[in-house]
């Protein structure tokens, strides 16, 4: 739990803040500017999308990736990293999910008709069950 801070600590840490004139360097106000475009325009941070497949659609990323932006505010470069590995593993769990349930479907599809040794049709629950246990057989 934060300690609570005295009047004198605040009133201190706002003459201090207002002493703050940014960057004196040329390279550290070359290093602010940089990190300034990037929130400015977050977008241009994801020069390329190496993992979209074909069939995805980049500017559904984009608009995922500028959806979290906003909703997280990242106040510096490596708050947007973050805010990127975030929106990319999010996109990602998204494909497995849909493509391991086409997965499935298209085995059960396959699986439509099969007979136990009794000659009764195979439940969709059991069916299921198989293009699972299919699915896992093939991920190793």
């Amino acid at each position: 739990m934060p300690v609570k801070r005295t009047a004198a600590q605040r009133e201190a840490s706002r003459r201090n803040g207002a002493k703050s004139k940014g960057p004196k360097t040329a390279a550290g106000k070359a290093r602010s500017a940089a990190n300034a475009e990037h929130l400015k325009s977050p977008i241009s941070s994801l020069e390329q999308i190496p993992f979209l497949l074909e069939c995805d659609d980049p500017d559904g990323f984009v608009q995922l990736f500028e959806t979290n932006v906003r909703c997280l505010c990242p106040m510096n470069t490596q708050q947007l990293n973050l805010v990127r590995r975030i929106t990319i593993n999010e996109w990602l769990y998204e494909q497995y999910q849909n493509y391991r349930s086409l997965l499935i479907t298209l085995e059960m599809k396959r699986q439509h008709g099969l007979r136990t040794s009794t000659g009764k049709e195979l439940s969709p629950h059991v069916r299921a069950a198989l293009a699972i246990a299919a699915e896992a057989g093939n991920a190793t």
